[in-house]
């Protein structure tokens, strides 16, 4: 479902050319970037979860199932600002088109 979501956004963005385009890529953006925050906050929940309560598995695994999800919401930040900067960077062609009329 992911790929299938920024496939579409992709296509959205090449195909972009009305500021109205570029500002209802930009609302898409920031949803994005909201899941991903959303994201973000349960793997850290569920980190610290398995920080406190281990997995017996854990003791032979090079990396804890804690320590996966830390991972795991590193990469959904990371999404959400990359996401944020496109929501600007759409604003910021919106408003080179209202200022080219």
């Amino acid at each position: 479902v992911l790929f299938r979501s920024t496939h579409k956004l992709a296509t959205q963005v090449v195909n972009a050319v009305t500021s109205d385009d570029h500002r209802e890529l930009a609302q898409r953006f920031r949803q994005e970037a909201q899941r991903n925050i959303q994201k973000e906050q349960y793997y850290l929940e569920l980190s610290a979860t398995y920080r406190r309560h281990p997995l017996r598995i854990d003791a032979v695994q090079n990396v804890s199932t804690a320590d996966r999800y830390l991972r795991l919401a590193d990469e959904a930040r990371d999404a959400a600002r990359a996401d944020d900067q496109m929501a600007t960077l759409q604003d910021k062609l919106a408003e080179g088109f209202v200022q080219a009329k």
